[in-house]
Parts: C-alpha cells; structure tokens; sequence
C-alpha cells in the first residue's frame, strides 16, 4: 500500500474538525446523521477520522462540505 502524503493526511483532520464544528455549530446532529444524510458508509467516515494515515477523506465528502456548508 501507498504511502499517504502528508498533506493528504492534513486535508483529513481538517475534514473531521469541520465536522466537529458543525455540530458544535448545530448544524449537523452528530457523524451518523451526517453520513446517512450524504449516503456514506458510517463505517468508513469512522475509519477514516479514526486513522488519516490509512484511509484519506474521500473527494465527495469534501465537495458535501463545500456544497452544503
């Protein structure tokens, strides 16, 4: 497996803060609602923010965040 670039890794924490301020903000309930909300596999935003070495944010839940937020 490829190595993650740092940069990749940066862009992913930054995806979950953003996602931490929406709900401290109220405009999402929690990661669940989010992920049902956006059809997105609960399982996977949770490995992904649990560990951005190994799995990077996916280019669509971005444009989510961009589009709707």
């Amino acid at each position: 497996m490829a190595k993650i670039d740092e940069s990749t890794i940066a862009i992913t924490k930054r995806f979950g803060e953003a996602l931490d301020a929406l709900i401290a903000l109220g405009d999402i309930k929690n990661k669940l609602t989010f992920a049902n909300k956006y059809d997105i596999d609960y399982s996977n935003l949770n490995a992904t923010l649990k560990d951005p070495e190994k799995a990077p944010v996916r280019m669509t839940w971005l444009a989510i965040l961009v589009r709707d937020y």
